[in-house]
């Protein structure tokens, strides 16, 4: 007979006795009964053995879990929904923060200070609606030093919610210094007059700008940040930069900048890679150079150019000659001008005047020329004129027009009479000997130059005279009035009517050396100054020039303009010479001007009256005047007043 299972032994026992009492038709049941007993011992056997790992487990799960919060230093808060505490664990910090007795069943608010406690109540309230987390952060003072907390709320099952209390003063006080160490350098790239650009290497994306780089590229920093670089910096193909793609360490470079505006500026940068709180960067620097490129281009330009007419200079003439000798352009003209009475006008009008002989003189051989023609300053008062592909005839039509145009530009009395003497030569023969060429058209330049001499001369002394007229006090007729009594004195004392016709000539070009002095000093209203003075006293030494420069006729009086300023008694100038020393015409040209001087307005003075006038060079014979010329030119200046 089978064994049963204890529990249905029992139950057989109960009721039937013994299993043997069993009727034979239960066997079959009972057996199936007592199957089923053996299974449920099975399942309760491995259920209870289930349980017990599983208590185990979770022991090990929450003993761990103890282990991990108790080395947290963090603060641990258990609260219900209406944030009451139902437990806590307080963290190495706690007391720092927080009440320090029994914190459970308080309510959150309680257990901090009043404004903390408000901030955690409403975290509670915003944990218990949403089901979501809650941050806070919070400031206490302790020990006179601030600290700073984090805490945040989240919810558990059952309507509960933990808070975690954290210490993140370190981390406050490290953003701090990091947030000082951004300034500072924020303010070190601002102070830099650079533009300076921060840029992720690895996308290009610019992520910070210094106010410089900000100004330059004409937006501000706010609409730079997020731009690629390649918008405004090294429009360089994609995956083409220099320190990320190909390799370079440091790059320096030329480069262009495109402004805001399109404006496309010059610049210079530099980029570097760099490592800045962890991070790193491409540091790149830019300055402008459009100051310097316009001084490269105007350095350029005053190679090959000459400062003062804008032409081409004699450097630039050159390497055009040496570019021609290979026969490829003949044939050549060549076409050299000379200006005329340049040192007399620098002499006696001055640099300046003669400085805008040049210039006019440069215009007028410019605008006479065809479109493409070369002109060139060589010289201080020469140019020339290459003509490629020019036969003898274009070159004569050229010099036509240059002729006619000087001519036109002196019927329109801009001030200074221009004259240029001009000479050519044609090259025929490849290659071009453009030595020769030269050569060849520099004579014939002199050669003009000589046949013209006289007309050109002339011209010039006409020209100083006309400025010389147009001084005040010539205008009121001085020379006139001289030129009258000098030649009535000349013939009172018997001279011949050559000597005559030269102190004429005298009195009219004596003081053509005042051209070159200046306004300030010829119309000052009051007495000179010793320098003044000096320069005055200069008149006759430009004077002496202009005659010495001019022609015959001015060549003849040359000396006595230069001496007509001395003094009877040797105490005039320049020389000292003194009595019979001084030449006749000399003695009485003084007469004759220091009468009309006196006689006359002058910026200085009023004019004096007649007496006033005959009174004065009486008590001046023997020293400024020859005391034997004195009665007779007092004589006609009675018989010119009757």
């Amino acid at each position: 007979m089978r064994h049963f299972h204890s529990l249905l032994q029992r139950q057989i026992k109960k009721y039937f006795g013994t299993a043997s009492s069993l009727p034979e038709e239960w066997q079959t049941f009972m057996n199936a009964v007592n199957d089923a007993y053996l299974e449920a011992d099975t399942d309760r056997n491995m259920l209870e053995r289930a349980l017990e790992i599983s208590s185990q487990e979770l022991l090990q799960a929450n003993s761990e879990m103890r282990a991990v919060i108790q080395a947290f230093p963090d603060v641990f808060l258990w609260l219900d929904c209406d944030g009451i505490v139902n437990g806590y664990k307080a963290g190495s910090t706690a007391n720092l923060h927080l009440y320090t007795g029994n914190l459970v069943g308080k309510r959150i608010q309680d257990i901090c200070p009043e404004s903390v406690g408000a901030n955690f109540y409403e975290g509670v309230r915003q944990v218990k609606e949403t089901r979501d987390i809650a941050s806070i952060e919070y400031q206490l003072m302790q020990e006179g030093r601030k600290r700073f907390f984090e805490a945040r709320l989240l919810p558990l099952y059952s309507e509960q919610i933990i808070a975690v209390i954290r210490d993140i003063t370190e981390r406050k006080m490290a953003e701090e210094i990091l947030l000082e160490s951004k300034i500072r350098l924020l303010l070190i790239l601002d102070s830099i007059q650079s533009g300076v650009l921060l840029i992720d290497p690895e996308t290009h994306v610019i992520e910070d700008v210094n106010r410089v780089a900000s100004e330059i590229i004409g937006l501000p920093k706010e609409r730079i940040i997020g731009s690629r670089c390649h918008k405004f910096i090294c429009p360089a193909e994609e995956k083409n930069c220099p320190i990320t793609d190909l390799g370079q360490r440091i790059e320096r470079s030329e480069r262009t900048l495109i402004r805001a505006d399109g404006k496309c500026l010059p610049i210079i940068k530099t980029v570097v890679k760099v490592t800045l709180d962890g991070r790193s960067y491409l540091l790149e620097s830019f300055v402008d150079i459009t100051e310097r490129k316009q001084m490269e281009e105007q350095l350029r330009y005053l190679s090959l150019h000459d400062a003062l007419t804008g032409l081409y200079n004699r450097a630039y003439f050159e390497e055009e000659m040496h570019r021609l000798e290979s026969g490829r352009f003949n044939p050549i003209g060549l076409v050299l001008c000379d200006v005329d009475g340049l040192k007399l006008v620098n002499d006696t009008l001055g640099h300046e005047s003669g400085d805008v002989l040049l210039i006019e003189s440069a215009n007028v051989i410019k605008n006479a020329l065809r479109q493409g023609d070369m002109v060139a300053r060589i010289g201080g008062d020469e140019f020339a004129i290459l003509l490629p592909q020019s036969d003898a005839e274009t070159v004569e039509a050229v010099c036509s027009r240059i002729r006619e145009a000087i001519k036109s530009y002196n019927t329109k009395d801009y001030g200074l009479t221009l004259s240029i003497s001009i000479g050519i030569a044609v090259a025929n023969n490849a290659p071009a000997n453009m030595d020769n060429l030269f050569k060849e058209a520099d004579e014939n330049m002199y050669r003009e130059k000589l046949l013209r001499q006289q007309s050109s001369t002339g011209a010039i002394v006409n020209t100083l005279m006309k400025a010389l007229g147009a001084r005040e006090f010539i205008s009121k007729g001085h020379a006139d009035r001289l030129q009258k009594l000098v030649a009535d004195m000349a013939i009172k004392i018997g001279l011949p009517e050559r000597r005559v016709s030269d102190l004429r000539l005298l009195a009219k070009f004596h003081d053509i050396g005042k051209v070159g002095i200046s306004d300030r000093i010829l119309f000052k209203p009051g007495p000179l100054t010793t320098d003044e003075t000096a320069e005055m006293q200069q008149h006759y030494e430009i004077g002496y020039r202009i005659a010495q420069s001019a022609t015959a006729v001015l060549l003849d009086i040359g000396d006595w303009i230069h001496k007509h300023h001395e003094w009877w008694n040797g105490e005039g100038y320049p020389l000292g010479l003194k009595g019979d020393e001084i030449p006749l015409e000399c003695r009485i040209l003084a007469l004759a001007d220091a009468y009309d001087a006196m006689t006359s307005d002058r910026p200085y003075r009023k004019a004096m009256s007649h007496e006033e006038a005959v009174s004065e060079i009486k008590r001046h014979a023997g020293t400024q005047f020859d005391p034997n010329l004195v009665p007779r030119f007092l004589e006609i200046l009675d018989e010119s007043r009757q």
